[in-house]
């Protein structure tokens, strides 16, 4: 099994048509560290989902669920993203 680069990871909010392997469930986090920092976006979790995704050798994310901006005690906002981790093909 090649190794994939985290930008050819295909990122779907819906299940994919044809077989696959579910490798891991995933969720990942973007924070905006200060109220200075931009806040962070539906792209920037999903370049986050495709890099945890290309390090367990998954070439794709289904179900992917991304959410809306929240504050915490932690950070000044934050979008987490969700997905399950698949190899499709052989």
């Amino acid at each position: 099994m090649a190794p994939v680069a985290p930008s050819q990871v295909q990122v779907s909010e819906g299940d994919l048509a044809g077989q696959y392997t579910v490798i891991t469930d995933l969720k990942v986090s973007v924070n905006k560290t200060t109220a200075f920092h931009p806040s962070p976006t539906r792209e920037a979790v999903i370049v986050k989902l495709q890099e945890e995704a290309a390090s367990v050798g998954a070439n794709a994310v289904i179900n992917a669920k991304i959410s809306n901006i929240q504050v915490s005690a932690f950070s000044w906002g934050a979008r987490t993203g969700t997905g399950t981790a698949v190899r499709v093909g052989k």
